[in-house]
């Protein structure tokens, strides 16, 4: 009877000793939102920018999070803020060493964005993240919708099909303002083949 009180005493006094004073940090409770704000349309080839929102509401800071983003097709990045890493220069990726509970992070991402008339295009966001205290990984994920509308401006370039050496040449170029609004300062680059 004595071993048996003994051992139930030393057991409660290293639990007492070991779980008294220790951080532990409690669980993990709380969400984190990746929120991806886009233009519902847009017209094929014109500038596009994309706000992504990241929302830590959970109740502990959010470790090496990593935002990797997945472009439609016929998606051209040209600029982001925050700047990406520079191992991530095509903008695919951005990094946050720490978002604190309750913080917010932003990126705008701004591109051009060509595609076939009342095609969806779609962006989607994955954000990587260990809660506080965890060792495991988390994710939140994310992705929106823009529909592609015909393009402000339709050009065309006339050309003959067939052409005798040192004959007078014609080229007809064609622009269409099709939006229905005026534009104004516009300038047409002409490259002209070898020898012309």
């Amino acid at each position: 009877m004595f071993y048996y009180e003994f051992v139930k005493s030393i057991t409660f006094l290293g639990y007492i000793l070991f779980f008294r004073n220790g951080d532990h940090g409690g669980p993990y409770v709380g969400d984190v939102k990746v929120e991806i704000e886009a233009p519902e349309t847009s017209p094929s080839g014109s500038e596009i920018s994309y706000r992504l929102n990241i929302k830590n509401l959970s109740n502990v800071r959010l470790e090496s999070a990593e935002l990797e983003v997945f472009y439609p097709l016929g998606f051209v990045f040209l600029d982001a803020t925050p700047d990406p890493p520079a191992d991530s220069q095509d903008g695919r990726k951005f990094s946050f060493p720490s978002i604190a509970s309750g913080a917010e992070e932003n990126v705008v991402i701004v591109g051009r964005l060509e595609g076939a008339l009342q095609e969806v295009k779609v962006i989607s966001a994955k954000l990587h993240y260990v809660p506080e205290n965890f060792r495991s990984t988390f994710l939140a994920e994310a992705s929106a919708n823009t529909q592609i509308l015909a393009p402000d401006l339709s050009f065309r370039l006339i050309a003959p099909p067939h052409l005798v050496t040192g004959q007078k040449l014609i080229y007809q170029m064609e622009i269409t303002n099709i939006s229905g609004r005026p534009f104004s300062a516009m300038v047409a680059r002409i490259s002209y083949p070898e020898k012309f």
